[in-house]
């Protein structure tokens, strides 16, 4: 070929790249529009110094500037959907990725008030997360149809004495999916992964409904890395705290609504299914969150929760655990609490009045208050 060929093919391609690029940031700049959370900065945990504690070493993280989080500012931030694009598309990894990559091209960084979400790459995954505070590390895990937004009043509310960490689990909010092989065991090797990135070899973990199995099975998998366990709103499993035929009844009804559009899902699920009485910015709140669902993650939750029977090693559980119970649950009601309490040797079961299935938003105060006073006992000593 002609060197003159030769020039204008490299022209064509380079122009090709920039309009390529031009298109990302106008879809980066209609995303900032249409949403607060997407102009926040996006930064990766190794390059930024986001890491947690090895043994013998306090936890915290660190970035270039620290300030105290502008709490009043950040509610409708977070209700925001942030997870659409300017077409209400999801994020597709690749788009996530280029996010990401921008922003450390950029240089940005910013101080980690919870607001942020931060990226990791597990596995082949891309795993959405957000962070705050200093401290131990306490690792919050979400429940299906819902993601790390859910942990808003944590992420607030607890971050004054823990480096708080809650992730989008793969299959939810800004994480990228999973196979349709996955299990629950595959989601705590996830969470394993995931942890190793962000440097945390041990840590107090909190999980809420389908996250409290992730929790348990977690521990079976790694008891090592557990310190203390806060079981909330959970099951041993939908096989191991249900009778079969309420079982399979939840089964059908999830993989039907896992095809359906999003907004007969939030009308379904929204607010009966996760409060005992929302006021209607609450029932907005949660709204936003469950119009993101992954169907995927959300026929893959739960198959896991219907297939997953827990029961046979909740009495291996040797760590301080608390299990932390809205009064009114219907999706898991206190009988469940008292069989796995009785299970658990040890155990502590609290009860928060006047929440359903999701306390840690309908009462949030309530609820870090039982959690805060259980972890921060000083007369526990986990086992090493």
């Amino acid at each position: 070929m002609e060197p003159g060929h030769e020039r204008v093919k490299a022209g064509r391609a380079a122009q090709a790249r920039r309009d390529r690029d031009d298109q990302h940031e106008v879809r980066r700049q209609a995303r900032r529009r249409r949403d607060p959370l997407r102009g926040r900065p996006v930064v990766r945990a190794r390059e930024h110094g986001l890491t947690g504690h090895q043994d013998g070493d306090p936890g915290h993280h660190h970035t270039e500037r620290q300030r105290e989080p502008d709490h009043a500012g950040l509610r409708a931030t977070w209700i925001a959907g942030a997870y659409r694009g300017p077409d209400d598309e999801r994020s597709d990894p690749e788009d996530v990725q280029r996010r990401a990559e921008r922003t450390e091209a950029e240089g940005r960084s910013d101080v980690l008030t919870g607001e942020e979400i931060l990226y990791a790459r597990v596995g082949g995954q891309t795993i959405a997360y957000r962070t705050a505070g200093r401290g131990e590390p306490l690792v919050l895990l979400h429940g299906f149809l819902c993601d790390s937004r859910c942990w808003r009043g944590q992420l607030t509310g607890l971050a004054d004495r823990f480096h708080v960490v809650a992730w989008d689990a793969p299959g939810a909010g800004a994480s990228s999916d999973p196979a349709e092989t996955f299990t629950i065991t595959d989601w705590a090797r996830s969470l394993a992964g995931f942890l190793d990135e962000l440097g945390i070899a041990r840590a107090h973990l909190l999980g809420l409904s389908w996250g409290g199995m992730l929790a348990q099975e977690f521990f079976r998998l790694h008891p090592a890395r557990v310190d203390h366990l806060v079981l909330a709103d959970t099951y041993a499993g939908w096989k191991g705290s249900l009778p079969e035929a309420a079982v399979e009844q939840r089964r059908a009804r999830c993989y039907r609504d896992a095809s359906r559009p999003a907004q007969d899902v939030v009308a379904e699920w929204v607010p009966k299914d996760f409060f005992l009485s929302a006021s209607p910015e609450l029932a907005e709140e949660m709204a936003a969150v469950v119009a993101d669902f992954h169907p995927v993650g959300f026929r893959l939750m739960a198959r896991s929760l219907a297939d997953t029977d827990t029961t046979p090693m909740l009495e291996t559980i040797d760590r301080p655990t608390l299990l932390l119970w809205g009064e009114g649950d219907t999706r898991s009601p206190l009988s469940v609490a008292k069989q796995m309490h009785a299970a658990v040797r040890g155990s502590e079961l609290r009860v928060i009045t006047g929440a359903g299935h999701v306390s840690n938003m309908e009462k949030p105060e309530d609820f870090n208050r039982l959690v805060l006073e259980f972890l921060l006992d000083s007369q526990r000593d986990p086992a090493a």
